[in-house]
């Protein structure tokens, strides 16, 4: 009877000092990812990739490449290992590298991304305004989920852009703009904005497609549309 008494007021002791590891343990902090953001199609590229973990944890590296192959993790490492991944892609297009490290205790840290245009964009011409179209799609699914219908004008190095975003037979306006070979799309909808930013190609004609994902929705898919110019 003693024994079990003694062997409770032990067990009594130590799951407070368990629950309470399993409560600290932090997550890795956000790696690094760098290397080159375009290139040509069939070429091997070299990018390093780099996190520590606060408490000193082993960590495991999540690549994503963008490319459909799915998610691959290596590891573990010693907290602070430094790693150097090479990878080729094999059709031209925008792709979207995502990495996030991951501890021995399952703790993960938020994705780090990189965009990678394949082969290197064209800056993108237009004359002063026009007219804007677009759709927007899921990764994996060949249908839209949006229509984005309005106008464009060109401010000094900024495209801005704006109209009205149709979804089933739901409409709201939208709003954003081209930076060079980037974009930003704000979508309002009930209780919150939808913000997707991406990187896009650019055809001789003014069609345009390219990859965007979401800011702080995991979300990712495609988007294509046309510019049509109306003032010279």
């Amino acid at each position: 009877m003693k024994k079990t008494i003694i062997l409770g007021i032990c067990l009594l002791l130590v799951m407070p000092v368990l629950n309470a590891t399993a409560v600290l343990n932090s997550p890795p902090i956000t790696p690094t990812i760098e290397g080159p953001s375009s290139g040509a199609t069939g070429t091997e590229y070299d990018y390093s990739l780099c996190s520590s973990d606060p408490d000193g944890d082993d960590i495991s590296y999540c690549i994503d490449w963008g490319d459909g192959a799915g998610e691959v993790c290596i590891g573990p490492f010693p907290s602070g290992t430094c790693l150097t991944e090479k990878h080729t892609w094999s059709s031209d297009g925008t792709y979207i590298i995502q990495v996030k490290a991951q501890d021995i205790h399952g703790a993960e840290s938020d994705w780090a991304t990189l965009e990678v245009s394949m082969p290197k964009n064209k800056a993108i011409t237009l004359s002063n305004q026009g007219i804007f179209e677009a759709e927007l799609g899921r990764r994996g699914s060949d249908v839209s989920f949006v229509t984005l219908e309005g106008e464009y004008q060109i401010r000094d190095r900024f495209v801005a852009f704006g109209g009205t975003a149709t979804a089933d037979d739901k409409e709201g306006r939208f709003r954003g703009g081209f930076r060079g070979n980037h974009f930003i799309i704000k979508i309002p909808t009930i209780g919150r904005t939808l913000t997707l930013f991406g990187r896009f190609n650019q055809n001789d004609d003014k069609t345009f497609q390219g990859v965007w994902i979401g800011r702080g929705i995991p979300a990712r898919g495609w988007i294509t549309g046309a510019l049509t110019p109306t003032h010279q």
